[in-house]
């Protein structure tokens, strides 16, 4: 039986059931906090999973989100992309040299500087630059523990850890909980996730290709 019938106006008629059921499905999509990048093994372009209504992007004024930035690649490119989709101003924490040597990291790591200059570049080429804000993380928690207005963190399910920790301590000083944003792990050609350390041990390229080396060792 057809949905809907041809009114001689040309408009559609739809019954209150077809109505109500997509007002749900409606409902359903505006409420989900996660973000779905595709990787396409013949493309080294970021490919989106469903898009958002434009209600639902630029929520919040300052978004933090952090890392080491050792090595730029498309798992960075997805959360640096949702922190800007949603954020008005993005503060992007990057891992201090001296931090970098409290932490259990299995390959060498770039100084400080050329690290910032890479995403700086990065920031630039997608005219991010005037909304960014680049801070030096001599701790894991860095301003997020300690501005008011800071009010969503961009994370993916592996660091989901760390934001429940943040927003702990927001609450032992009285400042109100971040919205937790998580982004999908990049999966690599060979459907495993992105990672520096696999770049660095030649396994595969920023852009998640299978290196001929690691095909044949």
């Amino acid at each position: 039986m057809p949905r809907h019938r041809r009114l001689e106006n040309g408009s559609n008629h739809f019954s209150h059931a077809t109505l109500a059921s997509a007002l749900r499905l409606s409902r359903i999509r505006a409420s989900c906090s996660c973000w779905q990048f595709k990787v396409y093994p013949e493309s080294s372009s970021l490919f989106l999973g469903p898009s958002m209504s434009d209600s639902a992007r630029r929520n919040f004024k300052r978004v933090a989100m952090g890392g080491t930035f050792d090595v730029l690649h498309k798992g960075h490119a997805a959360l640096l992309s949702r922190a800007f989709e949603i954020g008005d101003n993005v503060t992007i924490g990057v891992t201090s040299d001296d931090l970098i040597q409290r932490l259990p990291k299995d390959h060498p790591v770039r100084p400080y500087a050329e690290r910032v200059d890479g995403l700086r570049r990065f920031l630039g080429e997608r005219n991010w630059s005037d909304r960014a804000n680049i801070a030096r993380l001599k701790d894991k928690w860095g301003p997020t523990v300690l501005e008011r207005d800071m009010e969503a963190i961009v994370v993916t399910q592996d660091t989901r850890a760390s934001a429940d920790e943040i927003n702990k301590l927001r609450k032992e000083k009285g400042l109100p909980p971040l919205h937790i944003e998580i982004v999908d792990l990049i999966l690599a050609q060979d459907g495993r996730p992105i990672s520096t350390t696999r770049i660095h041990r030649a396994e595969i390229d920023p852009q998640g290709r299978i290196r001929k080396r690691a095909q044949n060792p």
